[in-house]
């Protein structure tokens, strides 16, 4: 009996770590383990985590950039001009788009004309439908127009009732063609030049955008000057900057 004591109390010597004695590692992970066994936890949910917002796109192109060139022609009757544009300010969040277009060799006087314009960018604050009354347009006539792109027929658009046309306005951006409406406001550099002759900037471009090859397609209305003057453009590569421009 006596002998018996003694071992337990050996045994229980030996489990007791000593002031000096090193741990092993194992040996601590081991009886850890075999505590668990006898013992209950309450496991205890992970921190949570913040749920970030996604950033915005501000575009949905690499083409649509301030200072982005484009280079093409314009057509009028059998007649061909070469046209560039270069572009200052695109927001897509604002459905806003601005640059300078210039037009070679459109009468004798004068061989480079160079104007600025502003477009609006069909989507959520602007639809198919032209409003601005100094456009001189009509549903009927926008129907005219847009109808002369094959990728506008495809959207089964009703101009006749544009609510219903709400869900395309609220994912414009994400489709592969977007449309504008580019207005020239004025000759540049010397913007009190209101005309030349033999040229007019009066009306504007209805235009077709592809954001999978960067390129544009025009029409250009005035109810005064040959219809259906069409406008196509390239992008030229490695030009722009980031998407949102600011005037200094």
């Amino acid at each position: 009996m006596v002998e018996q004591i003694i071992k337990e109390k050996d045994q229980v010597n030996n489990n007791v770590v000593k002031k000096d004695q090193k741990i092993d590692p194992v040996s601590v992970k081991k009886l850890s383990v075999q505590s668990s066994k006898n013992q209950s936890f309450k496991l205890v949910s992970p921190i949570p985590q913040p749920v970030l917002p996604k950033p915005k796109n501000n575009w949905n192109t690499s083409y649509l950039k301030p200072n982005a060139k484009f280079t093409g022609f314009q057509e009028s009757g059998f007649s061909r001009y070469e046209v560039n544009v270069k572009l200052t300010e695109v927001n897509m969040e604002d459905s806003f788009i601005s640059g300078f277009l210039t037009i070679y060799n459109l009468t004798d006087s004068n061989p480079t004309i160079t104007t600025f314009f502003k477009g609006e960018i069909i989507g959520k604050h602007h639809s198919f439908i032209t409003e601005n009354p100094q456009w001189e347009s009509n549903i009927r006539n926008d129907i005219q127009h847009w109808a002369r792109f094959p990728s506008w027929r495809d959207l089964n658009i009703n101009m006749n009732n544009d609510l219903s046309n709400n869900d395309y306005y609220n994912n414009s951006l994400s489709q592969t063609y977007i449309f504008m409406r580019w207005k020239e406001l004025f000759l540049y550099p010397d913007a009190t030049v209101k005309g030349i002759k033999g040229a007019s900037f009066a009306g504007f471009y209805y235009i077709c955008f592809n954001q999978s090859t960067g390129s544009f397609e025009g029409i250009y209305y005035h109810k005064y000057t040959d219809k259906f003057q069409q406008l196509n453009l390239s992008f030229i590569p490695d030009s722009g900057t980031r998407s949102i421009y600011q005037y200094a």
